[in-house]
């Protein structure tokens, strides 16, 4: 036995709870009981989760913006299409304003 969220349950369903939860699901109580459900996140996650996603973009971005701008000054290639990820960070950046004005609203 075993226990989990404040209840005793057996190694069985301890085991099971905690692949579950590999999974993606999220573990609570319901009627008394620990249970796995899908996680749903809230509208306001799903924008924050993807604020976080494209601000590590342009983390990334940044990066060979500046591997860029060294291969220039060298007279090297660069191995990737820097209009087309210029293009791409206007594109996402119009996205941030826009999850920027809905968490506003929300």
């Amino acid at each position: 036995m075993k226990k989990l969220l404040n209840k005793t349950i057996s190694d069985e369903q301890f085991d099971y709870l905690m692949c579950q939860q590999s999974e993606g699901k999220q573990l609570i109580i319901k009627n008394e009981e620990v249970v796995a459900e899908e996680f749903v996140p809230s509208p306001k996650q799903t924008l924050l989760n993807r604020l976080s996603q494209l601000k590590m973009w342009f983390s990334w971005y940044d990066n060979q913006v500046c591997q860029y701008q060294r291969s220039v000054r060298q007279g090297v290639d660069f191995d990737k299409d820097i209009l087309e990820l210029d293009n791409k960070a206007s594109e996402y950046q119009s996205e941030i304003s826009s999850i920027n004005q809905q968490l506003k609203q929300l």
